[in-house]
């Protein structure tokens, strides 16, 4: 992980949904463009008084619409 494969403030806004702690919703800055096919390593989030991150990684693969 580094400044040129991370998500940061000003690319995207991570939110947990209803309150979890294992479901976010990301939502990005500029629109993804359709078609486009992107692999997201999901890793370091959790949410406000939520247990540290244990090393566990996501992935998931999203298509612009």
């Amino acid at each position: 992980m580094n400044a040129n494969n991370s998500l940061t403030n000003n690319l995207v806004e991570i939110n947990s949904k209803d309150g979890s702690a294992k479901t976010f919703i990301v939502t990005f800055s500029q629109d993804v463009p359709k078609g486009e096919e992107y692999k997201l390593i999901i890793c370091y989030v959790t949410v406000e008084g939520a247990p540290h991150y244990s090393g566990d990684n996501g992935m998931a693969t999203f298509v612009g619409k």
